[in-house]
């Protein structure tokens, strides 16, 4: 019966956060402050996100990430910095909504970009994708997205990569900054 009760509150959060957005594309080059949410599956893919996370910050973009660990306890490969916190079921309130001083500073913060590499429709993952305020955001395709995001890329599963999905997603971004 709670269960009930808090997907029903976390479904009328979600109506309320896609009211009055906007979609926009943005000029790869005028990007300065990107968010990057994902879950952590794996050991593999958490180096890669975080080898994805460095390039960007490379190509002098500020970068501030949202990891989620759909577990009680962090894998012992995972280690929170200043521009990257992690989250685990401790963490979240009710259904999927993240909790916490770093994640309420993290949803608060105005970003250009938000790229999540959720392709499975995470619940608090896509909570937080709905919150969070950024000028463009994008994500892997997922029907359910289409409401929320601004660029969707679409990679079959069998192929999908998650560097694959952040150079298409650069490509098409540096395509539109110059035209």
């Amino acid at each position: 019966m709670i269960g009930y009760f808090q997907k029903r509150a976390y479904e009328k959060a979600l109506k309320s956060l896609c009211a009055d957005r906007k979609a926009s594309i943005l000029d790869f080059n005028k990007i300065k402050n990107i968010a990057v949410i994902f879950e952590v599956t794996d050991e593999t893919s958490y180096v890669e996100i975080l080898g994805i996370i460095e390039e960007l910050r490379k190509q002098q973009k500020k970068i501030a990430a949202l990891a989620y660990f759909d577990g009680k306890k962090l894998p012992e490969y995972s280690e929170d910095s200043l521009s990257l916190s992690h989250l685990s079921k401790n963490d979240i309130k009710g259904y999927a909504f993240p909790k916490g001083e770093y994640a309420d500073n993290f949803f608060a913060a105005d970003y250009d970009l938000l790229i999540s590499f959720d392709r499975r429709k995470t619940a608090v993952l896509y909570y937080s994708f709905a919150k969070i305020t950024a000028k463009c955001k994008a994500v892997p395709y997922h029907s359910e997205y289409e409401k929320y995001a601004d660029f969707m890329i679409s990679i079959d599963d069998e192929n999908f990569d998650n560097i694959l999905y952040v150079k298409e997603l650069m490509h098409y971004l540096h395509n539109f900054s110059n035209k």
